[in-house]
């Protein structure tokens, strides 16, 4: 679990310096108002995927043996 852990982390981070190395998201702003419109855009997604497709992987078992809560 601790390795899934660790690449997980090792991805995201190049991830994130990957994206800080890109062009500006919008070419009206520079500098640090970019750095912050692209890490707020990053945990708005990291919120979504933990929020909706975490839950959808667990419930995979139940879909298998088609145990369907009401």
């Amino acid at each position: 679990m601790k390795i899934l852990v660790w690449n997980i982390l090792e991805i995201f981070i190049s991830f994130v310096i990957k994206l800080l190395k890109r062009k500006p998201l919008i070419k009206t702003i520079d500098g640090i108002e970019d750095v912050v419109m692209k890490l707020l855009a990053g945990g708005a997604l990291i919120y979504f995927v933990y929020a909706g497709v975490f839950p959808a992987i667990r419930d995979i078992p139940n879909l298998i043996q088609k145990k369907f809560v009401l």
